[in-house]
């Protein structure tokens, strides 16, 4: 079955309250190891934020932190003010994709969404709407262990924008999807920020991220490394390499190379 293009939706001014993400001193230890050292940012409304930093820096630990699925040791995470847990209906506020893998095999990509939206007291019409957007209209009724990676990562971005909330958090959101849909999901992650929503992006493909965050938080060991604007970071990489002007890439290898856990042979040379 072929499946429908997914859309980017007309452009609008999102009417909702204007809110922040922060993290304000997050401490997080897992026995004797630091996943998380006195981490404060903030992430605005209105920019695509990348959040990146080598394996094992604490990326993942903080987006749980943020969503309370983890508790932190010290410090506090908060989305408008207001920790995840005290949110009333958090789909309203938050919309977030972290596993596109955790939809049960055999639930239906309606019946999954479905199942969310009743859940907020988001309305049925909803879900026909999120999944028009991503292009899964025509396999609506498939179980979702039949799908393909990219086809469950659409119904994970689906998921994360059903309750139109001010807020979106995604974890690699475009793995697994093909070139038209990395092209649709970019201009979509722009296109939601513009209309006003704080977006914060997790992604290890910088490359993407240079053509798509605005605003880039970097973190090594645990600890912030950097809080800027992607132009701002460029810049400074330039003065570093003597006026010429750096990937994206190499401006993080800059930032990160003293954070990096493992390195194989030669790659210093980059």
């Amino acid at each position: 079955m072929r499946l429908r293009a997914p859309v980017v939706p007309p452009r609008r001014r999102f009417d909702g309250p204007v809110t922040t993400i922060e993290a304000r001193d997050l401490r997080k230890r897992y026995g004797r190891t630091v996943a998380v050292e006195n981490l404060s940012f903030t992430v605005k409304p209105g920019v695509v934020t990348g959040f990146v930093g080598p394996n094992g820096a604490g990326k993942s630990t903080t987006l749980r932190l943020i969503l309370g699925l983890d508790s932190p040791d010290a410090g506090c995470a908060l989305i408008g003010g207001r920790p995840y847990r005290a949110l009333r209906t958090p789909l309203r506020s938050v919309g977030a994709l972290l596993d596109a893998g955790a939809v049960h095999p055999g639930r239906t990509a309606h019946d999954h969404l479905l199942w969310l939206a009743q859940s907020n007291g988001l309305p049925r019409r909803r879900v026909r709407e999120v999944l028009d957007l991503v292009g899964l209209g025509s396999v609506a009724r498939r179980r979702a262990g039949r799908f393909s990676l990219g086809m469950r990562q659409r119904l994970g971005i689906a998921g994360a924008l059903l309750g139109d909330a001010p807020v979106l958090i995604f974890d690699e959101p475009v793995n697994g999807l093909d070139p038209d849909g990395v092209h649709w999901a970019r201009h979509l992650l722009r296109g939601l920020a513009a209309e006003g929503r704080t977006v914060l992006v997790s992604s290890h493909l910088l490359s993407e991220l240079a053509d798509t965050a605005h605003h880039l938080i970097v973190i090594g060991r645990g600890r912030l490394l950097a809080d800027a604007s992607v132009a701002d970071l460029l810049a400074d990489a330039s003065r570093r390499h003597g006026g010429q002007r750096p990937s994206l890439e190499q401006a993080y290898f800059d930032l990160t190379r003293a954070a990096v856990e493992y390195r194989e042979a030669g790659s210093d040379a980059r």
